[in-house]
């Protein structure tokens, strides 16, 4: 009896058969694969964002600013001399960025300058206390470094023409320009910028005024710019 005891123990036949595991079902009736998400206990397959979509690279630009400029001569309590006027400005913009960082834009402004401009002789373009207004369309050349980073530094080279109507003259010039600063991305498709601008021009005036003015201005700028 000992005998046939331990061989009932040791023999696989006489050991009890485990039930095979019961394969895991979804509510609609397929089976459940490893890794599949909503299951306990089984690990999520990691989901993956789409990348955002590449912009057009149009974008549309507004900027205010003003400065000081060394343009002729101008009046003030002391008489005609040469010295700094002040002026402000606003401009619009359109432009195209290329996938290598380089940019070009078209852009349009509104400056006035706040006293009148005279030549040498006291040939002035009003009376005093008159302001010239300037009119000026540009061509730049933009260049952006450190696109990746939501603060990136970004220049601008470029041309310009100005009209310059007044009135006791009407005054055409034209010129070329630099800017330096630094652009802070708020969102993927919306930009600020803080520039500093140089332009050197001259301008020649066609009745009653000064000849061939050689001018130079500093303006810093705040911009906000729209991407495609």
């Amino acid at each position: 009896m000992m005998a046939s005891s331990a061989h009932a123990i040791t023999d696989p036949a006489q050991q009890p058969q485990q039930p095979p595991p019961q394969q895991q079902t979804n509510p609609d009736g397929s089976p459940v694969m490893m890794g599949q998400p909503g299951q306990p206990g089984q690990p999520g397959q990691p989901m993956m964002q789409p990348p955002p979509p590449p912009r057009m690279g149009v974008w549309a630009q507004a900027r205010l600013g003003g400065g000081v400029e060394w343009h002729g001569t101008h009046s003030d309590a002391m008489g005609i001399r040469p010295g700094p006027r002040g002026n402000a400005f606003a401009m619009v913009a359109g432009g195209y960025q290329l996938p290598n960082r380089i940019g070009f834009s078209i852009y349009g402004s509104g400056r006035y300058l706040f006293s009148r401009v005279c030549d040498g002789v006291g040939r002035c373009t009003g009376n005093e206390g008159t302001g010239v207004l300037d009119i000026e369309i540009g061509l730049l050349v933009r260049y952006t470094a450190l696109e990746q980073s939501r603060l990136h530094p970004v220049a601008e080279l470029g041309a310009q023409l100005h009209l310059l109507p007044a009135p006791g003259a009407f005054g055409i010039g034209y010129g070329g320009q630099v800017s330096l600063g630094l652009e802070f991305d708020v969102t993927s498709n919306f930009s600020i910028d803080a520039m500093l601008r140089g332009q050197l021009f001259v301008t020649g005036w066609s009745v009653g005024g000064p000849n061939d003015l050689l001018g130079f201005r500093v303006e810093p700028m705040l911009g906000a710019t729209l991407y495609w």
